[in-house]
Order: C-alpha cells, then structure tokens, then sequence
C-alpha cells in the first residue's frame, strides 16, 4: 500500500539528507545539459552509487512497463521515463529497501532542495507528483 501525501510530508519533516547527496545531486544538475536523456538518468545514478560507495547499478528505460522498479536481486533500476524524482524514488529503494514511506520522503525531500522552483509546479496525485 501506497503512504498518502501527509505520511509523506510528515516523514519528510523528519528525514535527514546527507550533504554530500545534496552536492552530488546539484553538481549533476548543473554539469548536464540535457537532463531528458538515458545518459543524464544514467549518469545521476551513477553519481549517487559513487556517493553511497555502492556497487553500480544498471538502468534499464523501458517505457512499455506501467511503472519503474528497482530489483535488488539484479541492482537494476527500470524507468519508464527520463523523471528525476522517479530516478531518485528508485534509487531510494536501493537505500532503504521496499519502503515506499522513506523512498517517497527521501526523493521528494532531495528532489525539492535541488529543484526547488520545479517542485513548486507539481501537483499531488495519490503518492506520487507529477506535472500539471
């Protein structure tokens, strides 16, 4: 079951996120140009496994899935699009597991302090932003 968007804030309230990840994540922002392509989803997670000291994992875009997934038996990361949040959400799963309240609070929270005017245009759909 999905947490609904108070669980979420509430848990954003409360999570830390390490200075490095922010640094990382705003470093990527400001080196990629064109952040809408396999590479730039590609080279964001590669940046955060160097962060993390973590083994590398594959990115696979495959957009006739509903929605992306991270498989931990494989270290895969499937995307169905070129969405930085949903990249974060997943590589959050590699972080803290099956938890969607901490990998939801964590992608927002890292997503809203690296993106800060995007994310004031999204909308809440269940757990989930989107754009409008």
């Amino acid at each position: 079951m999905y947490p609904t968007k108070e669980k979420i804030l509430e848990r954003i309230e409360k999570i830390k996120i390490k200075k490095k990840t922010i640094s990382t994540v705003l470093l990527w922002k400001h080196t990629t140009k064109n952040k809408q392509t396999y590479y730039a989803m590609k080279n964001l997670i590669k940046k955060l496994d160097e962060t993390y000291n973590k083994e590398k994992t594959k990115i696979i875009l495959d957009n006739t899935k509903k929605t992306a997934s991270y498989n931990k038996k494989t270290n895969t990361i499937t995307l169905t699009n070129y969405s930085k949040i949903t990249a974060l959400h997943e590589y959050a799963h590699k972080l803290f597991g099956r938890s969607e309240l901490k990998a939801c609070a964590w992608s927002i929270k890292v997503f809203m302090i690296v993106f800060p005017k995007t994310f004031k245009k999204l909308k809440w759909e269940g757990h989930m932003l989107k754009k409008p």
